[in-house]
């Protein structure tokens, strides 16, 4: 999705705040750290605005703007080394729920543009796996935040 797809889908909501938009350099070292390539609709997403917060929603990404709460490497660091049962390494957290629970891209299934988006359940069983929701970064962003809430 382009810059001013996301600015427009995002900025009707009420309350919204996102970044700058993360840079090569950023993006590469981020994925060098997380051991992951990122799919090429949440590179877009990580390019042209790096993070959002939106209403209650939070969205996870890079850039020098970013803060620890919405950090996608700080994040994805804790959820893999600290919480239990640890986040598989292939899933690259981007959306938590609140309860502890996020939504990930399934680093493992990239395909074209995009791989799925799956929900990781935090307090399930070690051998649980996480739940496909939707098919893509892109689909998660137009199904969240595609009705604002002054609608």
């Amino acid at each position: 999705m382009e810059r001013q797809s996301l600015v427009d889908l995002l900025g009707a909501w009420t309350h919204h705040r996102w970044g700058q938009g993360a840079d090569g350099a950023e993006i590469h070292r981020a994925e060098q750290q997380l051991g992951r390539r990122f799919p090429p609709d949440y590179l877009g997403f990580l390019r042209h605005l790096g993070w959002c917060q939106v209403g209650p929603f939070e969205v996870y990404g890079l850039g020098s703007d970013v803060n620890q709460r919405v950090d996608l490497v700080c994040n994805t660091a804790w959820e893999r080394y600290q919480a239990l049962p640890s986040l598989p390494h292939h899933l690259i957290p981007f959306h938590p729920d609140g309860l502890g629970n996020h939504l990930c891209l399934d680093a493992s299934r990239i395909e074209g543009e995009h791989c799925p988006v799956v929900y990781w359940l935090h307090d399930g069983l070690p051998e649980e796996q996480a739940q496909a929701c939707f098919p893509s970064f892109d689909a998660w962003l137009l199904d969240t935040f595609g009705v604002p809430d002054s609608a």
